[in-house]
């Protein structure tokens, strides 16, 4: 038990009363120092002020220019205030204020121009994005060394979600807008920035509905690139995913053209490229549609193969083909077997026909010089006469 102490409490401190006394004081400290002594500067900034504000009210005034009770030399003036306004603007180093910004309002409603002018407002953001972006992708395409710098990644991504919100079946100008505008996407050179979101867009179309997938193939085979290794690797990649997801009934109508490019693919001098195609052969659904078309297909794959297995230059594609090679003759022995037959036959036919093709150029060669022999002796002996000529005539 302690026994309680009454500490007093600090009484709070007392404010300086404001007395006149004490204005006066603090008034002849200011005119006595200078510290305090604003002045100059008050009023300069005053007028500076009232300025900007009778410019600014006049400038609220709005012109038409269609009104023929609007005065020509009203307009001047107001272009000419308006030209002074942006000087004083400029000049000034402190931020403006709020009032001077108030004053501008009544410029920017809706009731100050004319209802002519009014733009028709689109009736959500999703409807006018969907509308706008088609058109804005199109005219992207006239100008494809502008693609990568306008945010085109960014839009398809965004695509990418209306899309996958879109209803089954499909609307028309849905697919429209797959043919038209995203399918041309593959063929710009700069495919690579947004080759990413523009493949997940066609991906959404096609597993929707997959008959568009005989759509894709055959556009993106139409717009495949010739020198340009990148995107050839990106292409083979998409058509890959591709084949995954398409309807199985269309196996076999883009057996045949699918297959002829990937086996270019496959032999090209590019090692990337021919990697990756070999890759694809690899895959089941790729088998699986070359065995809906085996007569077709299976030449077109087993001269490809041959071909690296002789011409290539890198080793490691040689022996990525040795190995795909083993595993389509475990697949088919017979029908690979079959298949190398006859393109050694059509080989040493080839090597025949150019065997005749050179003994007739031979033969041609031969004929045309009997024919020609005649007059070049002729012409011969008539210059040896002339030379004898100016010898005697010397």
């Amino acid at each position: 038990m302690g026994v309680e102490r009454n500490t007093p409490k600090a009484s709070p401190k007392k404010k300086p009363t404001t007395t006149l006394q004490y204005l006066f004081d603090l008034d002849s400290k200011s005119n006595g120092n200078g510290h305090f002594s604003n002045s100059g500067k008050q009023s300069s900034l005053d007028s500076e002020n009232e300025e900007l504000l009778s410019i600014i009210t006049y400038c609220t005034f709005v012109f038409t220019f269609t009104d023929p009770s609007e005065s020509p030399s009203q307009q001047d003036l107001k272009r000419l205030k308006l030209t002074q306004l942006l000087s004083l603007v400029k000049s000034t180093k402190k931020p403006l204020h709020d009032q001077f910004c108030h004053l501008w309002l009544p410029c920017y409603l809706p009731t100050s121009f004319a209802p002519s002018l009014h733009l028709p407002m689109p009736l959500s953001s999703l409807t006018y994005l969907m509308r706008k972006t088609p058109l804005l992708l199109l005219h992207l395409l006239g100008h494809t060394c502008k693609l990568a710098a306008c945010g085109i990644g960014d839009l398809l991504e965004i695509w990418g979600s209306i899309i996958n919100g879109f209803t089954i079946p499909l609307k028309e100008e849905h697919k429209l807008f797959l043919m038209r505008v995203l399918i041309p996407l593959h063929k710009p050179k700069g495919l690579q920035v947004y080759h990413r979101q523009l493949a997940y867009c066609v991906s959404q179309f096609v597993q929707k509905e997959p008959v568009l997938g005989g759509i894709v193939v055959r556009g993106i085979l139409k717009y495949w690139p010739i020198t340009n290794c990148q995107k050839q690797v990106l292409l083979v990649g998409e058509l890959e995913e591709l084949v995954e997801i398409i309807d199985p009934e269309q196996y076999r109508k883009l057996a045949l053209p699918l297959f002829t490019q990937i086996t270019r693919c496959l032999n090209s001098w590019n090692s990337q490229v021919a990697e990756r195609a070999l890759y694809v052969l690899n895959n089941e659904q790729f088998r699986k549609m070359a065995q809906e078309a085996m007569d077709e297909v299976f030449p077109v794959i087993v001269e490809g193969m041959e071909k690296n297995l002789k011409w290539h230059w890198s080793k490691s594609v040689r022996q990525l083909t040795q190995t795909v090679k083993v595993m389509l003759e475990e697949m088919e022995p017979c029908l690979y077997s079959k298949c190398v037959i006859n393109l050694e036959l059509r080989e040493s036919a080839a090597q025949q026909e150019e065997i005749k093709r050179r003994e007739k150029w031979k033969g041609l060669n031969g004929l045309l010089m009997l024919l020609l022999l005649p007059r070049i002796s002729s012409s011969n002996h008539h210059i040896v006469y002339v030379f004898q000529l100016k010898n005697k005539a010397q």
